[in-house]
């Protein structure tokens, strides 16, 4: 049987306007393997997959954490780890699992769990803020808990005992 034109006009216009939301919700939700835990942020007990969108449906309007991510290139750098983007008085990084602010794409974060939203400030992890127990290479001064340590030099020697050898 064949169709009308108008019928056959409805069904192409549909086709378009299904792939292009398809190809929205796959484009953006892309840029979730780009930051730490991308796939496994949570609000209000829901997954968000488009991380940086004001909605769960795509949309092109952007959270404050959106923008910054689009403001840094679509690059999870350190500055946008350590900003506070949503201002609920947690970084990004934390909120993300990454509170060294050292995740790159493909690694696993330092926390898999407890995974906020760096969007909305009514989003927040209880992980404990573990950013001022930072480690430093080798001959740097590290800062372990809010102290400053400095390096000390390895021993160099053989190690000498005090103990006499049994006669």
């Amino acid at each position: 049987r064949l169709q009308r034109p108008e019928a056959m006009r409805h069904q192409a216009v549909a086709a378009v306007l299904g792939a292009r939301l398809l190809a929205g919700v796959v484009g953006h939700s892309s840029y979730m393997f780009l930051i730490p835990n991308g796939d496994k942020v949570v609000r209000d007990g829901q997954p968000w997959p488009d991380v940086g969108h004001e909605t769960l449906s795509p949309t092109k309007q952007l959270n404050p954490f959106g923008q910054a991510f689009q403001d840094d290139g679509h690059f999870w750098s350190v500055e946008l780890c350590n900003a506070d983007s949503d201002g609920d008085g947690q970084t990004n990084g934390l909120e993300l699992g990454d509170p060294h602010c050292i995740w790159a794409q493909g690694d696993t974060p330092a926390r898999v769990v407890d995974i906020s939203h760096p969007g909305f400030a009514d989003s927040m992890t209880s992980a404990p803020d573990l950013s001022d127990n930072t480690t430093a290479n080798s001959g740097e001064n590290a800062t372990i808990g809010g102290s400053t340590a400095a390096p000390t030099d390895a021993p160099t020697g053989a190690p000498t005992t005090s103990a006499a050898a049994p006669t």
